[in-house]
């Protein structure tokens, strides 16, 4: 989680604050990893159901 936060501040940090300014960017973007870890999840989730069976 550390880890996580820590390559996100990086990121935005690289990026300038051009990005920092542009707040709208910033939260699209955030929505946009919610949504991949989600489906990343759920294959997970599914592969995981897959072998059980």
């Amino acid at each position: 989680m550390c880890q996580h936060v820590r390559m996100r501040y990086l990121f935005f940090y690289c990026h300038g604050e051009v990005m920092a300014k542009n707040t709208n960017t910033i939260e699209k973007h955030r929505r946009e990893v919610e949504k991949k870890r989600k489906a990343e999840e759920k294959r997970k989730r599914k592969r995981i159901r897959k072998e059980s069976t």
